[in-house]
């Protein structure tokens, strides 16, 4: 079963093709697109529920209140790719996220079956699903399939493919990325006691990547829920837990931090340089959203973000770095290479991991973009989302009032309260 909350309480499952829901949702879209699209051949309703079956797609439902409000389907089209179909949200229910948390959670079910690309089609009149598949991170691309000969088709796909950080060098993260993890949390535990948050409180780790600093806030004494995208990184975390003892006070879901299967009501969220990740304006606003939902009233959120300026200045100086570690599977060079652009904030990263193993090397290339933060943007943020009593510093390493100020290295971090509505 796949389950999400969002913003809305939009809760996400499988469900049977065939059942009465399912098709009383289904009729609702047909009968919208064939208004929308009049013309003879113009509608591609056909999905077969052996294309739904497990190990090669799924059918999913969104709840509000129980109430099936929305749905989506992903099917396998090969050996790589899978194809987004039956994407609908009731007209009532528009306006809530619903097609988002569908979006999101069929984009994790299409991981689940190996897969590395998404494609998907919809229609010329139809902007309102263009901007929604725009904002998630796909582009258009030539016709397909069945929709090669339909000129009112807009075909358009996105790459699932990971960073090889969060895939096949999952195991590598501590060799490349060394941190004070145990000084951090202990700086993120006196902050959260200064707002009146101990032991024994729940914590969400939003994108909490391999457990290192979930394990550890739970060895301070939390009771921590870790998500991920990455079930490689989830791997090694639940391995980590198992190994420290850690394995009853720290559990790892499958999650996106835009939709969080874990649940709500936490004491604090924890999020770690995820939302650098997040280019666009809408999904960094439906984070501090899903955020706000997680937590219960004068909850904390604690956080960090790439500082435009300071960014700049680091990469400006050193827009190559590369680091070389011996570990037990080979010798690994890890190479980066940054380049800015100023208009948008993005940071333009082309990585390249390098194992020179016994059995021969492996080399996993890989681009991506991040965008940068400014301390006006995180604090506009924040405050739309009903956070309040921000307090700002460089590091987490001890508490706001005494820590490094932002600018003193490249990250801002954040702690901040939700307010009571």
């Amino acid at each position: 079963m796949t389950r999400g909350v969002a913003s809305t309480d939009v809760v996400i499952e499988r469900a049977d093709i065939l059942s009465r829901e399912v098709r009383t949702l289904i009729e609702g879209l047909n009968a919208e697109l064939s208004s929308r699209y009049p013309e003879d051949g113009a509608t591609h309703f056909r999905l077969d529920p052996n294309e739904v079956a497990p190990g090669h797609g799924a059918f999913l439902v969104a709840r509000r209140a129980g109430e099936p409000v929305g749905c989506g389907a992903v099917r396998r089209i090969d050996a790589r790719t899978a194809e987004i179909k039956r994407m609908y949200v009731r007209p009532e229910a528009r306006g809530h996220r619903v097609g988002r948390a569908v979006l999101a959670a069929l984009e994790t079910e299409a991981q689940r079956l190996g897969l590395t690309r998404l494609v998907l089609e919809t229609g010329v009149r139809q902007p309102e699903a263009i901007a929604l598949y725009e904002r998630a991170g796909f582009a258009r691309i030539p016709a397909f399939g069945e929709y090669v000969d339909s000129p009112l088709s807009v075909c358009m796909a996105k790459d699932l493919a990971p960073r090889p950080f969060y895939g096949e060098f999952a195991w590598a993260y501590d060799y490349l990325v060394e941190r004070p993890v145990a000084a951090e949390c202990a700086g993120m535990a006196a902050t959260l006691a200064r707002r009146g948050i101990g032991p024994g409180a729940t914590l969400l780790d939003a994108g909490c990547g391999n457990g290192r600093y979930a394990v550890e806030l739970a060895r301070r004494g939390f009771v921590v829920t870790g998500v991920d995208r990455s079930p490689a990184l989830l791997e090694e975390a639940a391995a980590r837990a198992r190994a420290t003892g850690s394995a009853r006070s720290v559990k790892f879901e499958l999650a996106d931090i835009l939709i969080s299967a874990a649940g709500s009501g936490y004491y604090a969220v924890l999020c770690r340089g995820v939302l650098n990740d997040l280019v666009s304006a809408e999904a960094r606003a439906a984070a501090f959203a899903a955020f706000a939902q997680a937590l219960r009233p004068r909850g904390a959120l604690l956080l960090d973000v790439r500082d435009w300026d300071a960014t700049v200045a680091r990469k400006t100086a050193e827009p190559v770095s590369e680091k070389r570690v011996d570990t037990p599977r080979g010798r690994l060079v890890f190479r980066t290479v940054s380049r800015l652009d100023p208009a948008t904030r993005r940071l333009l990263v082309s990585e390249r991991h390098t194992l020179a193993a016994p059995s021969g090397e492996t080399t996993a290339p890989h681009e991506f973009v991040m965008r940068c933060w400014t301390r006006e943007e995180l604090a506009a943020g924040l405050r739309a989302a009903g956070f309040e009593s921000v307090e700002y510093a460089g590091t987490y390493e001890s508490a706001p009032e005494s820590a490094p100020p932002v600018g003193a290295g490249d990250r801002i971090v954040a702690v901040a309260s939700l307010g009571v509505r």
